[in-house]
C-alpha cells in the first residue's frame, strides 16, 4: 500500500554524523531501501549535507513508522523513508551561495535550487534500490 506524498518539494535535512557516515548514507540507503532518521518531516527528496556542503540526495517513495528492526539498527529513529534511488554528487556542492542555510532541522528548497545543486554536483552517480 502506498501513502500519498505529503510534499512535492525537496527538503534539505542535515545528518548528525561525521562526514564518512554522511557519504555512506547516500549509498547504503539503497542497500536495504530504508533511511532511518530522527526527524519526521515530509520529503520526496532528502539532500544529504554536512557543514554547508551537499554530497548527494535520496529520492523517497514514502515515509513509514519505524519497525523493531529499524529501532535495533538506529535506536533514535522516528521515521523511516523508503528510498527508491540515491545519488552521490561528483563534487560536493556549497549550499550557502544558493541561499540554503540554517537547515539543521530541515528546510524546504525550491525546484530551481535543486536543479542548481544537481548541475553543480556534476558527475553524479545514481544507485537504485536492489
Amino acid at each position: 500500500m502506498s501513502m500519498a506524498k505529503e510534499t512535492s518539494q525537496p527538503v534539505a535535512l542535515r545528518l548528525p554524523r561525521r562526514l564518512p557516515s554522511t557519504l555512506r548514507a547516500v549509498s547504503s540507503a539503497t542497500r536495504d531501501g530504508r533511511y532511518r532518521y530522527t526527524q519526521t518531516k515530509a520529503a520526496d527528496v532528502i539532500i544529504v549535507a554536512r557543514e554547508g556542503l551537499a554530497f548527494g540526495h535520496l529520492e523517497t517513495d514514502e515515509a513509514v513508522a519505524p519497525s523493531e528492526a529499524d529501532r535495533e539498527e538506529y535506536p533514535p529513529v522516528k521515521k523511516v523513508y523508503l528510498v527508491r534511488k540515491s545519488v552521490r554528487y561528483g563534487t560536493p556542492v556549497r549550499l550557502a551561495p544558493l541561499g540554503i542555510s540554517n537547515y539543521q532541522f530541515g528546510k524546504r528548497i525550491d525546484e530551481a535550487q535543486f536543479t542548481e545543486i544537481l548541475k553543480l554536483g556534476g558527475g553524479n552517480k545514481e544507485f537504485f534500490r536492489n
